[in-house]
């Protein structure tokens, strides 16, 4: 008995360890499919062979109902084609490559999941915090400046009150 059940439990576990070779396989071949329809995608889009579309070839390819309904079927909202152009136009040349759109496609399809919220989180307090510092800065480079020096006065601080901005503008 003993040895039936080790034979069982050898021959479960080496299927499974097959299973999960294959689903990495099947999720590899799903992928690389996608990123050719995404190519196939990206040829009608450029309508004039360059490489690169412009924001009037896409807001003129996005009229044709199989470009829309590609994109809804990534889950991606082609009514406000401009947000969508500016996401996918990555190096803010005002033209999207090829690679730009695969990325940007790849990245951007799909429901927002929870990693996505909190990263999105952390870099909202990151640049909060940047931004809070480079006022203190300025406040700092602007303290000792004369009034008259000064042509719009900076808000002050979180650390400074309103009467006590006033008073050192007083004081200079």
């Amino acid at each position: 008995v003993n040895i039936v059940t080790g034979v069982f439990v050898d021959s479960a576990l080496t299927a499974n360890t097959l299973d999960k070779g294959m689903i990495v396989q099947e999720e590899l071949r799903l992928k690389q499919e996608k990123l050719s329809l995404m190519r196939q995608v990206f040829e009608e889009l450029d309508e004039d062979g360059s490489g690169v579309f412009d924001m009037q070839e896409f807001e003129d390819r996005l009229t044709d109902e199989r470009v829309a309904a590609y994109f809804n079927s990534l889950k991606l909202d082609v009514s406000d084609a401009k947000a969508l152009f500016k996401l996918l136009d990555y190096d803010q040349s005002n033209s999207v490559s090829i690679d730009e759109f695969v990325t940007g496609c790849y990245r951007l399809q799909g429901e927002a999941t929870s990693l996505d919220a909190k990263l999105m989180q952390y870099e909202v307090k990151f640049l909060k915090e940047a931004v809070t510092d480079l006022r203190e800065s300025m406040w700092k480079v602007t303290k000792g400046l004369r009034p008259s020096e000064i042509r719009s006065s900076p808000p002050p601080s979180r650390n400074i009150s309103q009467s006590q901005y006033q008073d050192s503008q007083e004081a200079v």
